[in-house]
């Protein structure tokens, strides 16, 4: 999903130092696959196959990627997890325990030259409307970004001089890895793929260079982190240092 080139704009605004002091962060996935309760159970919904993190281990990384590349590991977080049913059929005429978390929502805290910052991180599978959506938002005092899959084409860039405003920019095929298509053209899932292959393959090449690249296993060990502190918030129901 950071692929997309709205999620690389939002990149590189992020890195770029225009937004002046960050106010707010909001990094999201979220799908609704789960809203049918006579959805049969399977391997994610139960701790038994999925791991205790339940959503967290399923979609936590797609919010945690660009958060972690910018530098913006949580110092300290509170949790708020959620079940969404309890059981399902299980596909034999019965019903399934399912003791997994569906929707969570993480509170956290960032430093961001020196300040700290909110970041909230959001992985649901319950979320009414959406399909397959990561989002980022991120806001600072002198500007701010908008990403969502929901709307490929779409960047939003907040801007003020006297007066403020939501620019909307309608972008074609612009990605970091130059391919045959046309920049008039609309990417679209196969295409920012196709981008996360390129970006593997040339850092394994060592040809990179300062383009976004794969989730690195750091960033992995770094979201699990954040995962486990995640389950300690919930279970305590109080704020967690990492």
């Amino acid at each position: 999903m950071p692929f997309f080139p709205g999620a690389q704009r939002a990149y590189e605004f992020a890195r770029g130092g225009k937004l002046g002091r960050l106010l707010e962060v909001v990094s999201c996935f979220h799908h609704s696959s789960d809203l049918d309760p006579h959805k049969p159970a399977n391997w994610k919904r139960q701790n038994l196959t999925c791991g205790k993190g339940g959503v967290l281990n399923d979609l936590g990384m797609h919010a945690c990627h660009l958060p972690l590349r910018l530098g913006w590991k949580p110092t300290r977080l509170f949790a708020q997890l959620q079940n969404g049913y309890r059981q399902r059929p299980d596909g034999q005429g019965g019903m399934a325990d399912c003791d997994t978390w569906d929707n969570a929502l993480l509170h956290t805290w960032v430093r961001v030259e020196n300040e700290e910052v909110p970041l909230r991180l959001e992985m649901k599978r319950l979320a009414p409307g959406a399909t397959n959506t990561w989002s980022i938002e991120i806001l600072g005092t002198d500007g701010g970004v908008r990403f969502s899959t929901a709307e490929p084409k779409s960047l939003w860039v907040f801007e003020r001089n006297g007066e403020q405003w939501w620019k909307r920019t309608n972008l074609g095929f612009s990605t970091p890895f130059k391919t045959i298509t046309g920049g008039i053209f609309e990417p679209g899932f196969a295409d920012v793929i196709q981008q996360m292959w390129a970006a593997y393959l040339m850092e394994r090449e060592g040809k990179l260079g300062g383009r976004f690249g794969c989730a690195t296993p750091e960033e992995a060990v770094a979201s699990h982190e954040i995962f486990a502190a995640a389950l300690e918030s919930q279970a305590q129901g109080s704020v967690v240092t990492l």
